[in-house]
C-alpha cells in the first residue's frame, strides 16, 4: 500500500513538473499527392526541451520516408514539415533560445542515415549506453549483442517483437520472434501480415525448440523484407493472419508491441 501511494504521489509528481505538448507532421503520399495531418502528444518540462523532443521527432520520420525513398522507391509518405504546440494550443515551433541551430544540427548528426557499411562507423559508447537506456542488451558471444524491448513480457500471447543485432561494432541484423499459444492449427507453416497499406507473408522456417507445450514460436530474418518494414512503420494496426497445415487462426497484435516494433525499426534506420 504503502508503494501504491509513493507511486502515484511519484506520478504526479512528474505530471506537475512537465507541461503537455502536441506534435503535428505534415505528409503527402507519394503516390496520390493527397495532404495529411498525424498527430502525438507527449510531456516535456519547458518549451525549448518540447522543441528538440518535436525536431528530433520529424528528424526520425523523414529518415524512415528517405529509407523507403531511397531504396524501395515505390509508394512512401513524404514528410513535408511539423509543428509543435503547447497545452494551451499555443504554436511553438518558432520558439527561440539559446544555441537552437547547434542543439537542431546535433539531433541531425544523430539521425544521419548511412547508405553502406563500408561509410558507416562503428558503435561507440556513447551509442552504446543510449541502446542500453532503451533496450535490453543479450550478450551472445564475445563480438555479438542483441537489442530487444524492454517490456518484452512472456506471458502474454501472441507475443509479436523484433530486436536488432550488433557484430564486431556494427548494427547488421534485424529479425522477429513471433510466438502465440498451440492449438488445433498449430505447425504453422507462414504469416500474412495485414497492414493498413496492404498485406505480406513471411514463410515460417525456423521454429523455436526451446518453449513449452502449450507455446510455439518462430524466429525469421527480417534484413530483405524491406516493403513489410515500411508498412510497419506506417500502419496503426496489426493483424498476422497464421496458415498451418490443419487451418488458419488470426491474432491481433496489441498497440503496445506494434509501438516497440517501431522503435526497433528506427533503430535500425538510424545505426545500420
Amino acid at each position: 500500500m504503502k508503494f501504491t501511494f509513493l507511486a502515484i504521489s511519484f506520478g504526479l509528481l512528474f505530471i506537475s513538473c512537465t507541461k503537455k505538448y502536441k506534435y503535428v507532421e505534415r505528409i503527402q503520399s507519394s503516390k496520390d499527392k493527397k495532404i495529411k495531418f498525424k498527430h502525438s502528444f507527449f510531456y516535456s518540462k519547458n518549451d525549448k526541451s518540447a522543441y528538440l523532443e518535436a525536431y528530433s521527432k520529424f528528424k526520425s520520420s523523414t529518415n524512415v520516408s528517405d529509407f523507403s525513398k531511397q531504396r524501395m522507391q515505390d509508394d512512401y509518405s513524404n514528410i513535408i514539415d511539423f509543428q509543435v504546440f503547447d497545452n494551451n494550443d499555443k504554436n511553438i515551433t518558432y520558439v527561440e533560445f539559446d544555441c537552437k541551430k547547434d542543439s537542431e544540427n546535433e539531433i541531425e548528426k544523430k539521425f544521419k542515415r548511412r547508405d553502406s557499411k563500408s561509410d558507416s562507423k562503428p558503435l561507440n559508447e556513447v551509442d552504446i549506453e543510449e541502446l542500453r537506456r532503451k533496450f535490453v542488451i543479450k550478450n551472445i558471444d564475445r563480438n555479438t549483442r542483441f537489442y530487444s524491448p524492454k517490456r518484452i513480457q512472456e506471458s502474454q500471447q501472441p507475443l509479436f517483437y523484433l530486436y536488432i543485432r550488433e557484430k564486431n561494432g556494427f548494427i547488421d541484423g534485424l529479425r522477429m520472434r513471433f510466438t502465440r499459444k498451440r492449438n488445433e492449427y498449430s505447425f504453422a507453416r507462414e504469416a500474412k501480415f495485414y497492414t493498413k497499406n496492404g498485406s505480406h507473408v513471411i514463410f515460417l522456417t525456423n521454429s523455436l525448440s526451446k518453449l513449452n507445450n502449450s507455446i510455439e514460436g518462430f524466429d525469421e530474418d527480417l534484413l530483405n523484407n524491406k516493403d513489410l518494414l515500411r508498412d510497419l512503420l506506417e500502419t496503426d494496426n496489426l493483424k498476422i493472419k497464421i496458415l498451418g497445415n490443419y487451418g488458419i487462426t488470426d491474432e491481433l497484435i496489441p498497440a503496445e508491441q506494434l509501438e516497440d516494433v517501431k522503435k526497433i525499426i528506427n533503430i535500425f534506420l538510424q545505426y545500420s
